[in-house]
């Protein structure tokens, strides 16, 4: 973690107990004027807001405590880690599944990996995937396109048509057993997303992988 964000942290914590304790001191000088309800509703209020202030407090002094190199020295962070680098592109509810954490716990620990710039967070095609801060994705293609193929269907009609160069609709619906409307919704997003180029001939339509035409 960087000077600056240590000052931060230890400034934020330094600020939360300031407060906690002027806090403190207004209500022991002030409850003697309340009646008897009020005071004990005083005290109360006061207390959650001592504590709330400190909870704040500590989880600001741990966050100022990681360091780049100590980071994944956490068990569950370390997993997550090496899952987003196994896995590129893997969105949060497979992460959860996979690792069996909480969605609480999940997010705390991407929110440091992300903080510390060790992963990255693409939302594309309502999915929140994530991918290790490199430039090393597979055959050059990017990460929302990435995140694109991680619908089942979708990326069963790319690999098709990579593996059948200029095929057709009619090819497509006999090769992977799904409705015409079903292929058509598909192609339209792979074209959308840069994956596929279409090349017509009268009234027929042929598809092929745009990195076959580079």
């Amino acid at each position: 973690m960087s000077n600056k964000r240590k000052l931060f942290f230890w400034l934020l914590f330094l600020l939360l107990t300031v407060i906690s304790i002027i806090s403190v001191s207004i209500s022991y000088t002030q409850v003697s004027s309340f009646g008897q309800t009020d005071q004990k509703m005083f005290l109360v209020i006061t207390l959650v807001i001592l504590l709330l202030f400190l909870v704040l407090g500590s989880i600001s002094a741990i966050g100022s405590s990681l360091t780049r190199e100590t980071i994944l020295d956490n068990y569950q962070r370390a997993r997550i880690f090496a899952t987003i680098e196994q896995q590129p592109g893997i969105h949060f509810n497979e992460l959860t599944r996979n690792l069996c954490l909480s969605n609480g716990q999940a997010s705390w620990h991407i929110t440091c990996l992300k903080n510390f710039e060790m992963i990255r967070i693409v939302k594309a095609r309502n999915y929140t995937a994530f991918f290790p801060n490199c430039n090393c994705f597979f055959d050059e293609i990017n990460s929302t396109q990435l995140v694109t193929l991680k619908n089942e269907t979708r990326n069963k009609i790319y690999q098709t048509i990579c593996n059948n160069p200029k095929i057709d609709q009619k090819r497509l619906i006999h090769l992977i057993k799904v409705s015409q409307s079903t292929i058509a919704y598909h192609l339209i997003i792979l074209e959308q997303e840069n994956l596929i180029a279409i090349e017509k001939k009268g009234r027929n339509r042929y598809y092929y992988s745009v990195k076959e035409s580079k």
